[in-house]
């Protein structure tokens, strides 16, 4: 049980710490730009797909893209497939 307590405290000192970083990046955006809204997204899911993104979001493939740029080295390609391309927080 303390192994998982522990755990748990790590996950969540990792994923706050990753929302501080990437509220940095969404200070300086315009106040309609999706970009919070993807954080959030990456944040409340260990994997996001470009397609999940898109329905959620209500983005074309291209706002993803330059939307997902914006974020920087935070959010990590997961996958190496082409076809199939997932993202997020290692």
């Amino acid at each position: 049980m303390t192994l998982g307590a522990v755990a748990g405290q790590a996950e969540l000192k990792r994923l706050s710490l990753a929302h501080h970083v990437l509220g940095q990046v969404a200070q300086s955006k315009h106040v309609d730009s999706r970009l919070p809204a993807l954080i959030d997204l990456v944040l409340s899911r260990p994997l996001i797909s470009a397609d999940i993104a898109q329905r959620d979001l209500k983005l074309t493939s291209t706002g993803f893209r330059r939307l997902r740029l914006q974020l920087g080295t935070s959010v990590k390609k997961v996958t190496g497939r082409r076809r199939f391309q997932a993202w997020g927080i290692l």
